[in-house]
């Protein structure tokens, strides 16, 4: 078995002349390096301490089975439009995917502007690329989050 003591890293490092005179006056001559590889120890084990707490602290937030939560289904966005002489709104933050054999009664097409609208809303609520959503005006668009967050997309 090999006994030998690993010899020490020499490190270079560069400091200003007027801070190392003070410092070889307050640790004494010969102990500068002793003193800074404390300090730097000291500052990895703390380093190691919070990087321990913060992992203990998000393991003990980690969604387990069984575990009943209350959520938030912001941002609630709609889109209204007129169909049949009636106001109809079309909620893009509630999505459901359905089996076309489900599909009953035919009720129409919704307009090109109604669509533009539509896929906007649905880029915001599904937080899509900018260049994926269509361009349009987006007035008739009632809810005050979705026009902040599309003026924000520019």
């Amino acid at each position: 078995m090999n006994n030998l003591v690993q010899p020490k890293q020499v490190v270079s490092i560069r400091i200003n002349p007027q801070l190392y005179r003070q410092l070889k006056s307050e640790v004494g001559p010969g102990r500068v390096s002793a003193f800074i590889e404390r300090l730097i120890a000291r500052e990895l084990s703390e380093q190691e301490q919070k990087l321990a707490q913060e992992y203990q602290a998000m393991v003990a937030k980690r969604i387990k089975r069984g575990d009943i939560y209350r959520i938030a289904l912001d941002p609630t966005v709609e889109v209204v439009f007129q169909s049949e002489s009636k106001p109809r709104k079309i909620l893009t933050d509630q999505i459901r995917t359905v089996d076309k054999e489900r599909l009953r009664g035919y009720k129409g097409t919704v307009d090109p502007e109604i669509l533009t609208k539509i896929e906007k809303a649905l880029g915001v609520v599904l937080a899509l690329r900018r260049g994926f959503v269509l361009s349009s005006d987006l007035t008739g668009i009632p809810t005050k989050l979705l026009k902040e967050e599309l003026a924000r997309r520019g």
